[in-house]
């Protein structure tokens, strides 16, 4: 009996532990592909994306094996955002250059019930905090100035 109430109480925290190691390896991952994307592209000296690919629910080097599939039921990846704008999933990239610069990228996503933002910048720098990335999805308007005659 004592054996039964120790295992009930064991089994459920075993099981949030691991879900949790997943997220902590899956958020790392993330974090680690887009590193090496920048440094395929500075080695190679031409551009490397990292995509999504919807149909095995993982972000992918181009021309790579390399990739980090999202653990099912562990995260949720909630928003894509690229370049300030919210766009798709099969429509996002994060394009690396040569330089070391790249695409501004943002993914919102939820672990352990945790709302997450992982944001590259243009320098290709990678950050990860808690919250929501809010896209800017206002169009800008310039205003037309008038022609200035010169001598």
């Amino acid at each position: 009996m004592l054996v039964l109430i120790v295992v009930s109480i064991i089994v459920p925290r075993f099981g949030a532990a691991t879900e949790s190691q997943r997220q902590r390896e899956f958020l790392n991952s993330l974090q680690r592909i887009f590193s090496q994307a920048r440094n395929e592209a500075g080695e190679q000296r031409q551009p490397v994306s990292v995509t999504f690919d919807d149909a095995t629910n993982a972000f992918i080097i181009d021309n790579t094996r390399f990739q980090v599939t999202v653990p099912e039921g562990d995260v949720q990846l909630n928003g894509f955002f690229r370049n300030n704008r919210d766009t798709a999933s099969a429509d996002w990239q994060a394009e690396f250059q040569a330089d070391g610069t790249s695409d501004q990228a943002a993914l919102n996503l939820s672990a352990g019930g945790r709302l997450m933002v992982i944001e590259l910048d243009r320098l290709g720098h990678v950050s990860m905090r808690e919250g929501e990335f809010q896209a800017d999805n206002t169009e800008e308007e310039w205003e037309a100035g008038e022609i200035e005659r010169r001598g």
